[in-house]
Order: structure tokens, then C-alpha cells, then sequence
């Protein structure tokens, strides 16, 4: 699958769940989700690192949980740039492969 299919399917994933729960997404609402999702990866982060209490989780829970809260914090970033018209594959391109 190619990147900006990828970024076209969490755009539709990302619109439905507002739909659903009456949220309006804006610019505001694109960075706080980060910003959480952020706050959650540090705290996965912590835990299997042991910095943070594990809560009983084993390390294979831990690393699952800190994949899924990296990619969480990936697709609402593709979700902001799609948002916002924003090529992200051709971006990625010129600034990181060039």
C-alpha cells in the first residue's frame, strides 16, 4: 500500500470517529489529541523502561501498548497534515531522504 493511501484511510477513520462523537475537528483539536497521545507514549515509554511502575503487565504488553500509542501519535500527525492539504510523502522527500 502505497503512503498516501495509507494517509487517505486514518483521514476517513479519523473523520468517522468525530462524526460519532459530535466532535468538530480543528487545528486545536488535531494538536491536543497529539499532545495526549504524546503524554501516553512517554508513559509506555516509562513503563517498559522501567521507570514507571509496569502495573503487571509483562514486557511483551508493555512494548504492544507503547506501538500502539506510537501509532496512534503517527495517524492523528497523518491526520492533521491531510487535514490541513499537506503533502506529507513528498515533505518526508525533501526534508528527511533527500
Amino acid at each position: 500500500m502505497k503512503f498516501n493511501d495509507v494517509v487517505e484511510r486514518v483521514e476517513k477513520v479519523s473523520s468517522q470517529y468525530c462524526r460519532k462523537f459530535n466532535i468538530e475537528r480543528d487545528n486545536d483539536w488535531f494538536l491536543l489529541k497529539i499532545q495526549e497521545e504524546l503524554g501516553e507514549l512517554v508513559q509506555c515509554y516509562l513503563e517498559s523502561a522501567g521507570k514507571a511502575r509496569s502495573r503487571g503487565r509483562s514486557l511483551e504488553e508493555l512494548k504492544e501498548n507503547f506501538q500502539n500509542e506510537l501509532v496512534d501519535l503517527l495517524c492523528l500527525t497523518m491526520a492533521m497534515a491531510r487535514f490541513n492539504d499537506l503533502e506529507l510523502e513528498e515533505a518526508i522527500q525533501e526534508k528527511w531522504l533527500k
